[in-house]
Formats: structure tokens, sequence, C-alpha cells
């Protein structure tokens, strides 16, 4: 009995998520032709078509990655000590479902913003990444915490011996199991 409850809460994840594929990709067709689109486009500097498939792309991935995240928090998988209060900020009945629905289409937003700075290549990994914890980005970046991010570049320019480490510690004192 459990692994068919099991059973049909995946096969209901899938159709839900071939629904919304199904969903966007028409709305993309759509926008295609409209001059909101057109203008976006333009305000963005958008001349090949193929940059607002890439965006379209981005905000479908992101938005899987909400509902993923979503997900395993419903499911106990993520966040299990919290559940009950993470869930209780969604609500129940059809209001709730309206709320995981804009929680999913935020993280697209989130992820299709992102995307706009490159929007010569898709980058679905990132894409997902952003959807699943856009709540946190966008709290890091409105109270400009992003700001005191360490450059990778200058990380990789540096002696060993000069990265920070936790307890004091340097890089080169480092344990690495393999």
């Amino acid at each position: 009995m459990k692994r068919l409850t099991w059973l049909l809460v995946v096969l209901a994840a899938l159709a839900v998520l071939l629904g919304l594929d199904i969903i966007s990709r028409a709305a993309l067709l759509f926008l295609q032709q409209s001059l909101l689109v057109k203008r976006l486009a333009a305000e963005i500097g958008a001349s090949d078509p193929k940059t607002m498939l890439v965006l379209g792309e981005a905000w479908f991935v992101g938005l899987l990655g909400a509902f993923t995240f979503y997900l395993g928090v419903f499911l106990g998988f993520i966040g299990r000590e919290s559940r009950g209060k993470t869930l209780q900020h969604f609500g129940y009945g059809a209001g709730g479902l309206a709320l995981v629905a804009l929680f999913c289409v935020s993280g697209g937003i989130v992820a299709a913003v992102f995307q706009a700075a490159q929007p010569g290549t898709f980058a679905p990994i990132q894409a997902f990444v952003l959807g699943a914890t856009w709540p946190s980005v966008v709290t890091r970046i409105m109270s400009g915490d992003g700001g005191n991010l360490v450059p990778g570049a200058r990380l990789t320019d540096e002696p060993p011996a000069s990265i920070p480490a936790p307890g004091g510690r340097s890089a080169t004192s480092a344990e690495v199991t393999i």
C-alpha cells in the first residue's frame, strides 16, 4: 500500500511537470508573437529570438527547481525539523495551491533574470539551483549581503597560505580524504 501511494505521488508529480511543460511551451509560442515580448527583447538588447527562448527555458527550469524544493520539503526530505513551520506558510486548500504556484513561478522569474545576464548560453544547472534557492538569493541581494562575497579569481590568484580558513588555519593545512 505504501509503495502504491509513493508511486501515485511520483506519477502525479510527473503529470504536473508534463502539464507545466506543455503550458509553458504554449505560453512561450503565444508570447513570442506579442508586442510585450518584442519590447522586452528590445529592452534587454536581444535581437535574436533565441534569446527569448533561452530566457523562457531558464524560467521553466527555475520553476521546476522551485517545485522540486517544495516537493522535497513536503515529502520531508528537506528541512525535516522545520517542515511543519515551512509548510504553514503555504496554507491549505485552494489558497495553498495558489501560494505553491506563486512560489514556483517566482523561482522561474529569478532564474530568468539571472539568465538575462548571459542570454547566449543557457545554463540549466544555474537556473535549477536559482529556482530552488530563490528566497535566500533574493534576501541576500536585497539585504546587501551579496557584496561581501569574495570573487573566485581572487582566491585562485592568491597563494594558498593567504586564503582565510575557519579556525585561523590556512588552505595548505586542509586534510583531504579520498
